[in-house]
């Protein structure tokens, strides 16, 4: 199990070397199934750095705000360690909801609550933009400008949002559960969200949010979390599949130059 004081190549060694494990494992448990182990892959690696320091843990309680098909289901339903995963799935898009409720039954390790509602800091009606992708959802127009090949056949989706005060009211969620993962993926609107979770006092052992379009917004969010309690800071990027563990946050400069260097199309920040 990685320490988070280990020498970054040890720490990336291990990664890796899981990783490529469970994707071994996948490709032969899934050959007939539906799912590829390409796409159980992709964000696998942040998965199991968090999940390795919670392997003492038996059951585990987790937000996965932005949920698509339930993805993170499949990879927690999989996962190499005996953990029971209470996982409530946030996901605003009708059509992805219905796949959510379908899948929700057929799990045996992981137990599903679905809230059909979108997540921001402010409460109300926001018009979203739906693409010809189902995760291209959005409330953030520079997102539909930046995958603009996706938004040339769309439309627009008044769609409900709540607080993470009102989710929890809304959905009769415990306040007090101890949250051990909070994954946020919202097309270019996790620093709102962010804000929501601070406002609402909710602070997770772990947390996974994108790294935005605006940078600036990004690093944002980083000294948020930082006021906040959280202390660590680790970099996953993307160029496509498998994921790159570059090793601890420093500043806005370095996602710059991994972006600069295209090392960087996509990816994570995992905060703790």
């Amino acid at each position: 199990m990685p320490n988070s004081r280990q020498p970054i190549h040890q720490v990336a060694t291990y990664l890796y070397t899981r990783a490529l494990g469970v994707y071994r494992k996948a490709r032969v448990a899934l050959r007939s199934k539906a799912t590829s182990p390409c796409q159980l892959i992709i964000e696998r690696m942040e998965v199991d750095f968090v999940l390795s320091r919670l392997n003492t843990k038996r059951e585990l309680q987790i937000i996965d705000v932005g949920s698509h098909h339930g993805e993170f289901l499949d990879i927690f339903e999989r996962h190499v360690d005996e953990h029971v995963f209470n996982v409530v799935c946030v996901e605003p898009m009708s059509e992805n909801v219905l796949v959510l409720r379908q899948k929700s039954g057929t799990y045996k390790r992981v137990k599903v609550k679905i809230c059909d509602v979108a997540l921001s800091d402010t409460s109300g009606v926001k018009t979203f933009y739906q693409g010809s992708v189902s995760t291209l959802f959005t409330c953030t127009p520079e997102w539909t400008e930046h995958f603009r090949a996706a938004f040339v056949v769309s439309r627009q989706v008044p769609t409900k949002c709540a607080t993470f005060d009102e989710l929890f009211d809304q959905f009769q969620i415990a306040r007090n559960l101890p949250f051990d993962f909070i994954k946020i993926d919202t097309e270019g609107h996790d620093l709102n969200v962010l804000r929501s979770m601070v406002a609402a006092h909710i602070r997770p052992f772990a947390l996974m949010f994108e790294i935005g379009l605006d940078l600036v917004s990004t690093a944002s969010a980083v000294s948020l979390l930082r006021l906040n309690g959280f202390t660590e800071f680790f970099v996953f990027a993307r160029t496509g599949i498998p994921t790159t563990f570059i090793g601890e946050w420093q500043d806005l400069e370095q996602i710059q130059g991994l972006q600069t260097a295209g090392k960087l199309l996509a990816g994570n920040i995992v905060a703790f």
